[in-house]
C-alpha cells in the first residue's frame, strides 16, 4: 500500500513540475494495479476464511460489494477533466488514502 501511495505521489509531482505527459499517469497506475493483484486475493481469502459452510453467499456478497465500489468509483471518474492527468491521480491519492486509513483503524 505504501509503494502505490509513493507512486501515486511521485506521478503527481512529476505531472506538476514537467507538465501534462502520459509516463506521470501510467506508471503510478501500473504499480497500484500491480499492488492490488497482489493484495485482492489475499483480502479476499480473509474475508472468506470465517464462512466455510456459507462459501457461496459470503463470495458473491463480497463480489457484489467490489462490483458496486467499482461502479461507484467509475461513475465519479467518468466526471473528471480529460485535459489533464492531475485530477485522475487526486483520485486515486484520495481513494488508496481512504483504504489505508480504514486498513489503520480497523485494528
Amino acid at each position: 500500500m505504501l509503494v502505490s501511495l509513493l507512486s501515486v505521489g511521485c506521478g503527481l509531482l512529476y505531472q506538476a513540475i514537467f507538465g501534462l505527459n502520459l509516463l506521470a499517469l501510467v506508471v503510478p497506475v501500473a504499480l497500484v494495479i500491480m499492488a492490488l493483484g497482489v493484495l485482492f486475493p489475499l483480502c479476499l481469502g480473509q474475508a472468506l476464511a470465517p464462512f466455510t459452510h456459507l462459501a457461496g453467499i459470503a463470495n458473491a456478497l463480497v463480489f457484489s460489494a467490489c462490483w458496486l465500489c467499482t461502479a461507484v468509483v467509475s461513475f465519479l471518474a467518468s466526471g473528471l477533466s480529460s485535459i489533464s492527468a492531475i485530477p485522475l491521480l487526486l483520485m486515486y491519492a484520495i481513494l488508496l488514502t481512504t483504504v489505508a486509513l480504514i486498513f489503520r483503524f480497523k485494528r
